[in-house]
């Protein structure tokens, strides 16, 4: 069994899948990943849910991706703006369209 919590951690440190490795510390981790709950827990009504709680596997992947899109990683963005503005990773939290303006596409 794999709590909401350590679910919402693994999607923060991996950028969502988009890394293999964590991308942050363990200290902004342990700053950043109550938030994203947080977040969640206020989304949840929203989006049809029942508050997260329990198994984070009894809720399918696809949950997670949407929840990621639209909650944990736009928390994640905006705590990266105040906290450390000029991290390299920050990039990968923002969004699409930000994402291919750095580019140049």
């Amino acid at each position: 069994m794999i709590t909401i919590e350590a679910k919402v951690r693994e999607l923060v440190a991996m950028a969502g899948g988009a890394s293999s490795h964590s991308i942050m510390s363990d200290v902004d981790l342990d700053v950043i990943t109550p938030l994203c709950v947080a977040a969640i827990q206020r989304d949840a009504e929203a989006i049809g849910y029942d508050g997260f709680k329990g198994d984070a596997d009894s809720y399918p992947a696809i949950i997670w991706t949407m929840l990621y899109n639209s909650t944990i990683r736009p928390t994640i963005f905006e705590w990266l703006e105040e906290a450390h503005p000029q991290a390299w990773f920050k990039l990968m939290y923002d969004t699409v369209e930000n994402q291919n303006k750095a580019m140049g596409k």
